[in-house]
């Protein structure tokens, strides 16, 4: 299961309206005008909530960002135990990255910092396993930094070669 987007989370609420009409007004590169404020505020109450259905849904019925919190904390503390249970060999170091995440996700330039994780680590290399069983369970999603397109092309073209 994959988290709910903006429109997903608009439809949890009942809401059919905003994101047809920002997408009319995105295509015809029209100002939302005096709609902005409630826009930015629906964006800013997805943000917070998040995309965990179980999130959702308590926002739903409570129209309240606290019991979302705890819903996410729990949800987050299930993912620490599926890693226990699951990350043979690579428990400490899943459970390392997986637990640094938002931190690393604070940061302006939004990438792995590898050295934060411990003493002396310094490339992502010693955590290359463990990044790609975090990734493969579902409980991260690598995105990679690309200096160009050409490099997302060239790294399409040899996925496909082989």
């Amino acid at each position: 299961m994959h988290p709910m987007d903006f429109e997903e989370f608009c439809w949890a609420l009942g809401n059919r309206t905003t994101v047809p009409f920002l997408r009319r007004r995105l295509k015809s590169l029209e100002p939302l005008g005096s709609l902005l404020t409630t826009i930015n505020r629906q964006v800013r109450s997805y943000m917070v909530v998040g995309g965990m259905p179980q999130s959702v849904s308590e926002y739903v019925k409570t129209k309240s960002f606290l019991p979302c919190e705890g819903k996410k904390r729990q949800i987050l503390g299930l993912y620490r135990n599926d890693i226990a249970k699951l990350a043979q060999g690579y428990v400490a170091r899943a459970r390392v990255v997986f637990d640094s995440i938002p931190a690393m996700l604070s940061h302006h330039d939004k990438k792995a910092v590898f050295s934060s994780l411990g003493e002396n680590v310094d490339r992502s290399d010693q955590f290359e396993d463990t990044l790609f069983w975090l990734s493969e369970s579902k409980m991260a999603r690598l995105v990679y930094r690309l200096e160009s397109l050409d490099a997302l092309v060239g790294f399409k073209f040899r996925q496909l070669q082989g």
